[in-house]
């Protein structure tokens, strides 16, 4: 039973999240961050790393949602951004800059081999080293070395 009652502030604190949670009517930088406060509140109770004190807790708390305001705020700005650079472009540069990408693309096909280009096509493509490595019968750290030189080689290629 005492460890219960142990838990009560800490459970007190953790409804007052999700209060302020349900109270946040936007998705944006704030929100997140609460949400994330929450997160690694449950996180670090399960864990057993949730700070015993009381004022510490709190400035904890207050310090990561600090820290995942600004770096959610971040985040928001930098995609506000892109977008806005994206959108401002005219359908016709749109054009043009496929193009010039295509090309690019092209100019790399040719530089490589086969084998070079279908690893360097799936790692653009998100397939992870351990997968392609398994595929490519190496291992990662070969594999990563391979595509390093690879690499190297396309840009001293490529700036010439």
């Amino acid at each position: 039973m005492e460890r219960y009652e142990a838990l009560e502030p800490a459970w007190a604190e953790f409804a007052s999240l999700q209060d302020q949670l349900r109270a946040n009517e936007k998705v944006d930088h704030k929100g997140w961050a609460l949400e994330d406060q929450a997160n690694t509140f449950l996180e670090s109770l399960a864990k057993g790393s949730l700070p015993a004190e009381t004022e510490s807790r709190e400035k904890w708390l207050n310090n990561l949602k600090v820290n995942r305001r600004r770096k959610h705020r971040k985040r928001s700005r930098l995609v506000e951004q892109h977008f806005a650079i994206v959108y401002a472009a005219s359908p016709a540069t749109l054009v043009v800059d496929g193009l010039i990408q295509a090309e690019k693309l092209d100019r790399v096909r040719v530089l490589t081999t086969t084998q070079e280009w279908g690893v360097l096509w799936d790692l653009a493509n998100d397939c992870d080293y351990q997968a392609l490595a398994g595929r490519e019968r190496t291992t990662v750290a070969a594999l990563k070395t391979r595509v390093c030189r690879c690499r190297d080689r396309l840009r001293a290629q490529l700036a010439a």
